[in-house]
């Protein structure tokens, strides 16, 4: 049996501080956003839950990371992700990746569509608990 999952109230709550730091009110902020204020409310209180594209929207436009909106985990640098990754492979991390990998991100790279659709999908399956 299924039971209903809160898909987070404390990402709802960064929602929320995000929203009110911007001195926005919900019907404002749901406009910029491209959905609903009854959206941005079942955001806030973990009702509902953000698509990958929202999501990327509203760390798009109030510069916060994807990490801290859903997981409150402050993101280190990019520069020291990447120098943390050369460290752990012993050089650089691409070498470690398939070539099957590799094409992926390529394709991910020069396909938005398919970055979001390949974004909505983790995210579905994450929350697939």
């Amino acid at each position: 049996m299924a039971t209903e999952v809160n898909y987070s109230a404390g990402m709802g709550k960064r929602i929320r501080d995000v929203r009110k730091k911007a001195d926005m009110g919900q019907i404002e902020f749901a406009e910029q956003l491209e959905v609903t204020r009854q959206s941005i409310s079942g955001y806030e209180t973990g009702r509902l839950r953000p698509s990958f594209g929202v999501i990327n929207k509203i760390c798009r436009l109030h510069a916060v990371y994807p990490w801290w909106l859903i997981y409150g985990i402050v993101s280190p640098e990019p520069a020291d992700i990447a120098h943390e990754g050369n460290a752990s492979m012993g050089g650089d991390a691409s070498h470690n990746l398939s070539n099957t990998q590799r094409a992926l991100i390529d394709y991910i790279r020069t396909n938005r569509d398919a970055a979001q659709n390949l974004g909505q999908l983790l995210w579905d399956k994450a929350l697939d608990v």
